[in-house]
């Protein structure tokens, strides 16, 4: 018996209760639970299955028992033994059935269908008048549906729906929480049928409901992906989100660690992050955005809120004054005794001195070399890529000893890595050789027999050239 299906079998509850036909689910599952052995559940099942078949082609079935059957269908499809024929029972459940039958109908159909069978075009319609409902729960449903079952050529006839189930003035926060979400799932199949709906997902971002905002918030990091213009118009109302969010205003539940609806945060500051440029507004919030954060740089979210900040500002070009501050946040991280903490600093540090040669404490200096004796060797690599970055003519040479010795030392089983970090001292020895000492000639040398192929060609070329010159 697979311990799948065994679990499985004990979050049914009364889900699988006698269906008082032949068929007897309670009796096909009690001897797939007794099965001894793989082979003998799936000959079970598929015996089992030819059962539920017949009574499915009964002329007067019942839908509380097709109910059953599909419920059986589905779990059969979860073990892998498939069970097309009822795809069909599915859809009729879903187009015909009571409110309860009609959820089963939906949630078989989105289990067993794929919006690229041809049964889902039977379905548009019934989505369609169902989308239309007085009755919430059903329209609930039938959005939930769009998601998994609508093909994307299809998507014209649902998409005019939305504009309703949308609209601010609605009153109904489940409803429209729902709309964005499938108008989010049309946008990513088919962006361009869903540009007209934009403007009107933007005057969300004003909606009185937290939740309904966040859903928006994933909605525009979607559009921004390949429109980054389009957010320029909500700019202001992104800062004021934000800052309502660090004036702790939101409700008590969106409040996880201490930090008031960090995933919101994150979002935003994404956003700002693909403006095509900063004003000192929005540099001002994310330095507040960090001061709130910094109580929680031991916790993962935390972590995560001070480096999208960081590296919104790299990527706006801050300035020296603001990145430097920045730097004692990221020194937190660093310094962290979590692993991937000390990861994700190191790579903020580097980020930042990528673009801006800033003088480190004599603190945050020993934070970085405390990198190379880390037992981890990822550490120890983003270490060597950080010291080849803030690398001066005084320490060039120290540092390429340094890489050197770690590649030498046969730890770094990935040729790629390999070739990246030869490539970081050849850099190194053209930018700060010294034809006094001539260590450049020696570091090169060295490094020849750790070269491959074209590495090793351009070595040579180097080498020669270099010694022409002496």
């Amino acid at each position: 018996m697979s311990g799948i299906f065994e679990k499985t079998l004990g979050s049914l509850g009364s889900l699988f209760s006698p269906v008082g036909t032949d068929v007897g689910l309670r009796n096909m599952l009690q001897k797939c639970l007794n099965a001894r052995t793989r082979r003998e559940e799936e000959w079970l099942i598929q015996d089992f299955l030819r059962h539920v078949k017949i009574k499915l082609s009964e002329p007067s079935v019942k839908p509380s028992t097709v109910t059953r059957c599909l419920a059986f269908c589905m779990f059969s499809e979860m073990l892998g033994q498939r069970a097309d024929f009822g795809y069909i029972h599915a859809v009729k459940l879903a187009q015909n059935g009571s409110l309860m039958e009609k959820k089963m109908g939906y949630l078989a159909c989105g289990f067993l269908l794929r919006d690229s069978d041809p049964l889902c075009v039977l379905l548009v319609n019934t989505i369609v008048r169902d989308l239309m409902s007085k009755n919430i729960l059903i329209v609930a449903m039938s959005l939930s549906a769009c998601c998994h079952l609508v093909p994307a050529d299809q998507a014209t006839v649902i998409l005019p729906i939305f504009k309703n189930k949308s609209h601010p003035g609605l009153g109904l926060e489940f409803i429209r929480s729902k709309a964005v979400i499938a108008l989010h799932h049309f946008f990513r199949t088919s962006p361009q049928l869903c540009r007209p709906y934009i403007n009107r997902i933007k005057s969300l971002l004003g909606d009185t409901d937290p939740g309904m905002v966040g859903k928006v918030l994933q909605f525009l990091l979607q559009v921004t992906k390949d429109s980054p213009e389009m957010i320029v118009d909500v700019v202001p109302a992104l800062v004021q989100i934000q800052n309502q969010i660090l004036d702790g205003k939101l409700p008590a539940e969106f409040t996880y660690k201490t930090l008031s609806a960090p995933w919101m945060q994150v979002s935003i500051v994404r956003l700002l992050r693909c403006l095509p440029e900063a004003t000192q507004d929005v540099f001002k919030l994310l330095e507040r955005t960090l001061q709130s954060a910094k109580p929680n740089a031991d916790k993962a979210i935390g972590a995560a809120v001070i480096y999208e900040c960081v590296s919104t500002l790299v990527h706006h070009k801050a300035g020296d004054e603001l990145l430097a501050s920045s730097l004692h946040y990221v020194a937190d991280l660093m310094s962290s005794s979590n692993s991937n903490f000390s990861y994700a600093g190191l790579c903020l540090l580097e980020m930042v001195l990528h673009q801006y040669k800033l003088p480190l404490t004599a603190l945050q200096q020993q934070v970085v070399l405390s990198g190379l004796r880390h037992p981890d060797d990822a550490m120890k690599r983003r270490t060597l890529y950080l010291l080849c970055t803030v690398a001066e003519a005084h320490n060039a040479q120290t540092v390429c000893s340094q890489v050197l010795e770690y590649v030498r030392s046969g730890r770094c089983d990935n040729l790629h890595i390999q070739r990246d970090l030869v490539q970081q001292i050849i850099v190194l020895t053209d930018k700060f050789p010294n034809h006094q000492t001539h260590w450049h000639i020696a570091m090169l040398i060295q490094l020849l027999p750790l070269a491959q192929d074209q590495q090793a060609r351009a070595i040579q070329r180097r080498i020669q050239l270099a010694l022409l010159a002496v």
